[in-house]
């Protein structure tokens, strides 16, 4: 059965807004029913040490399970790595375990369940896991996928088998923070692992460590947050996603939305755990939030790290989004998702401007178009400047099918770095959301389209808007013109 999912603002937060063009078709998108089940076991715990990834699920009577691994090595390919069948009492039928000595089902670690020990694996690279029974469908988005970065386990999940993880992050007599936290805020407890100290993810410095020493690492995808968030860092970033104070409601493409409509997340002010889940209950892609504005989000995407020189210096990170990550932005981005092609007239009551780039569609379907002036027309006689489709090498989403990843769909991170940029150039227009984020008094000039309230445009005007690349270099990798 195909279990669809969607991901965005429900009608709920919705309701009683005047919404056109984008707007309408972002609530018939949104008009799906939620199916939060899985296909194969619904929880897997994994458990990371020094060249070894141990996975544990609760196993189902006379069942053959598979498990898939996606690593670089794989050639980037979901490869099936083993395979075990079990009785009608729910116990390993030992003639059928492939490779041999790699299942059990008598783990001290993981007592009832049926354990696979992974020994094919390297230390400082990224791995992910799905198992399944029978063989994939080829829809990862239907399955628990759960990551593992070996030699140590994350302290985001597994606590049962991590249990000290538990009181890295909090204290149970004398916090100052209602979660018990040992920070008194969440960034500032994020910072004490995540400024390089303490993981080998480096959020401030925007790199990934690849040996025991920073000595070698590669970029972290997300980029950096450099003095934003922490005061030892020793990148100077030209944009961030900002967490000065902001809520998620101040975040631009939101529309107007009546105060009164505003419910959970949309009032609370950005930070960290906006996006993140701490406890990584949902085991989306970077432990990214499963619920977001009363909508359920699925991400599924790899990183593939690699090297090839003995020192690990020129270790290389590799991000391949395959389903999810675009609608997980525009839960907030509202009104930034829009999949007609060309800059046709998307006005929206609360959202200034008529016209933005499309997102959510394929680069390459820029082919043998035509259009009049500036409106998107295909039926107009005169012929695109450019009748090639457009290609790019920045990433792209799309799903698994059989050997391949069909990296076919642009989406906000095609442009767009998450967390910050050290790219230069400027973002000279403001987003404007009126009452939502204070920028109701702000005029914009009906000739120029830039704005005569410069206060309204603090902290916009002057940032790189999170670029990945300085400039228009990013406009030019798919327009070349």
């Amino acid at each position: 059965m195909i279990r669809r999912l969607w991901v965005g603002v429900v009608a709920f937060i919705l309701a009683g807004l005047a919404v056109t063009g984008a707007a309408s078709l972002l609530l018939s998108s949104y008009a799906a029913a939620l199916d939060t089940s899985y296909l194969g076991p619904q929880e897997i715990k994994v458990f990371a040490t020094s060249g070894k990834v141990r996975l544990a699920f609760t196993p189902r009577p006379d069942v053959t399970y598979s498990v898939y691994r996606h690593a670089y090595e794989d050639g980037r390919d979901l490869s099936r790595i083993a395979w075990a069948t079990t009785d009608a009492g729910g116990r390993l039928v030992l003639s059928t375990v492939i490779p041999d000595g790699a299942w059990a089902d008598n783990d001290e670690l993981f007592p009832n369940m049926l354990v696979f020990s992974d020994v094919n694996v390297e230390d400082f690279k990224e791995y992910y896991y799905l198992v399944v029974e029978g063989d994939f469908t080829g829809r990862l988005q239907d399955y628990k996928v759960v990551a593992a970065y070996p030699p140590t386990p994350s302290r985001h999940g597994s606590y049962n088998e991590n249990n000290a993880s538990c009181h890295t992050c909090h204290g149970l007599h004398s916090s100052s923070h209602p979660k018990l936290l040992k920070g008194p805020t969440i960034e500032d407890l994020c910072m004490t692992c995540h400024d390089g100290t303490g993981s080998r993810y480096d959020e401030a410095n925007g790199r990934v460590r690849v040996s025991d020493s920073w000595m070698t690492h590669t970029e972290a995808p997300a980029g950096p947050f450099g003095k934003h968030l922490s005061n030892l860092a020793q990148v100077d970033t030209t944009s961030v996603h900002d967490m000065s104070g902001v809520f998620v409601k101040d975040a631009p493409g939101s529309g107007t939305i009546a105060v009164a409509a505003l419910t959970g997340l949309w009032k609370e002010e950005f930070g960290c755990t906006s996006c993140h889940d701490a406890h990584d209950k949902f085991t989306n892609f970077r432990s990214l939030r499963g619920v977001l504005n009363g909508a359920q989000a699925r991400v599924r995407a790899f990183t593939s790290v690699s090297w090839t020189a003995p020192d690990r210096s020129d270790a290389v990170s590799v991000t391949q989004y395959i389903y999810g990550m675009n609608d997980f932005c525009v839960t907030c981005h509202v009104y930034y998702s829009d999949t007609r092609p060309g800059s046709v007239d998307k006005t929206i009551p609360g959202v200034p401007g008529t016209h933005r780039h499309p997102v959510g569609i394929s680069p390459a379907s820029y082919a043998d178009v035509r259009y009049d002036g500036m409106s998107w027309d295909p039926g107009a006689n005169l012929p695109f400047e450019d009748s090639r489709p457009l290609t790019t090498t920045l990433p792209l989403e799309g799903p698994h099918t059989g050997d391949q990843y069909n990296q076919n769909i642009m989406i906000c991170l095609t442009c767009h770095l998450a967390h910050g940029t050290t790219r230069g150039g400027t973002e000279a227009v403001a987003n404007f959301n009126g009452a939502a984020n204070g920028t109701e008094n702000a005029q914009i000039d009906p000739t120029t389209g830039y704005t005569d309230s410069r206060e309204a445009l603090a902290g916009i005007t002057g940032s790189s808007a999170l670029k990945r690349a300085s400039n228009s270099a990013v406009c030019q990798d798919c327009h070349q013109k």
